[in-house]
């Protein structure tokens, strides 16, 4: 699931802690994985830190 706008996520995000699920787990802001097994990432396209992306982690989209 992909948020159009910031806006869009940030209700998401408070939808989801309305119903009693907790985020467990924050990737500074980008990916957060909630106490349910929801997984909610962020529009945003990247970490704010430069980082090298070595092609170790593979992972599709549904």
């Amino acid at each position: 699931f992909r948020c159009a706008s910031e806006a869009e996520a940030e209700a998401w995000r408070q939808a989801w802690q309305a119903t009693n699920s907790s985020v467990v787990d924050d990737c500074r802001g980008v990916l957060q994985v909630y106490s349910d097994g929801s997984i909610v990432r962020s529009k945003q396209s990247g970490f704010p830190l430069p980082y090298e992306d070595d092609g170790t982690v593979v992972w599709k989209d549904l």
